[in-house]
């Protein structure tokens, strides 16, 4: 609107990326829901292999694990501080809680890295041998994966 589009184009624009947008979000909720970080992961090694080398395709699909397995403990680890405010400082007010929120929630997240380091390394998921995948070439397989690809390029040219 403020180059001059019409209210009512730039109201559907909006709901149309809105509605792009929470597509590609429920899907990846989903796909996490229905698949473990670590089988992500593998499959992430196994396509970026041809692309980025196998030696940057295993560091990506580890990087993509842990954040896949990081967001969780996100939610968690603020959702619990949220709650531990408000039944410890009920009468605090917005301008005190939302610092306090923040700050909690920070020094409870910079804890989450150091123990996934040890428990990447205890799970020896440390080297590029962790990331192999033994998945066949099914030719079926690839072939539905790229009409899903034409399909959703149409879409999004909608």
């Amino acid at each position: 609107m403020a180059w001059g589009t019409a209210p009512q184009v730039a109201l559907l624009q909006a709901v149309l990326v809105g509605t792009r947008v929470s597509c590609l979000l429920l899907l990846g909720v989903a796909l996490t829901l229905v698949t473990s970080a670590r089988q992500l992961g593998r499959g992430l090694c196994s396509l970026f292999r041809p692309v980025l080398g196998r030696e940057a395709a295993w560091k990506t699909a580890l990087a993509f694990s842990l954040m896949i397995h990081f967001l969780p403990l996100t939610w968690q680890r603020v959702d619990d501080v949220r709650r531990t405010v408000q039944l410890r400082c009920p009468n605090l007010p917005w301008r005190r809680r939302i610092p306090l929120l923040v700050s909690a929630s920070l020094r409870g997240l910079a804890m989450i890295p150091w123990q996934q380091s040890l428990g990447v390394a205890a799970r020896g998921l440390d080297h590029s041998d962790a990331w192999e995948s033994n998945l066949p070439f099914v030719c079926s397989h690839w072939v539905l994966g790229l009409m899903f690809l034409a399909v959703s390029a149409g879409l999004s040219l909608l």
